[in-house]
């Protein structure tokens, strides 16, 4: 049985909505900022844990410069354009 008494915790759940609720104020460039941190930290754990985005952007993510936030948006419009293109492929194939 799964012991529920965390997910009940009054001061837990208290503590977050306060956290929460005081964002509510953050200003635009607070906003950005965090949105900034939260990349970074992103796309360092996809260079730490994947060969395939190491090799993409690495190099841009080592050296912190914008060109790997560049190099993800190129990796998702073409994965996306791949998908598509397979997609597209499977369906002409159908009898």
């Amino acid at each position: 049985m799964t012991d529920t008494s965390q997910l009940l915790d009054l001061e837990s759940v208290q503590r977050v909505a306060a956290t929460l609720s005081a964002r509510d104020t953050w200003s635009r460039a607070a906003l950005l900022d965090i949105q900034q941190q939260r990349l970074n930290s992103l796309l360092q754990h996809a260079v730490a844990d994947s060969p395939y985005y190491r090799d993409a952007i690495g190099s841009a993510v080592a050296a912190g410069t914008r060109k790997g936030e560049a190099g993800l948006f190129r990796l998702t419009l073409t994965l996306s354009a791949r998908r598509i293109t397979k997609d597209i492929t499977s369906e002409s194939k159908r009898p």
